[in-house]
């Protein structure tokens, strides 16, 4: 919904078009699933801590599982340069 749409000044809002995305189908770039990977580690120990509050590991787990879920999909949508996709 544009600006106006919702009863703002245009100036008071972003300008719209320059916030699209340049790729419809954005994927995180490598370096972003390397800081991904680390914190997948870091939520893994906290949420095997016996000694942290049972809240702070069930939060850790969820963290976990949804990063090793964007890293999952990031790896099978990946191809390193030794690979091929099929067509």
């Amino acid at each position: 919904m544009a600006t106006r749409d919702r009863g703002l000044p245009a100036q008071d809002g972003p300008d719209e078009p320059e916030c699209a995305w340049p790729a419809p189908a954005w994927a995180p770039p490598d370096r972003s699933i390397v800081e991904q990977r680390r914190r997948l580690k870091r939520w893994e120990v906290t949420a095997a801590d016996r000694l942290a509050p049972r809240p702070v590991r069930d939060r850790a787990a969820a963290l976990a599982a949804g990063s090793r879920a964007i890293i999952d999909a990031h790896d099978r949508t990946t191809v390193s340069n030794n690979q091929t996709r099929e067509h």
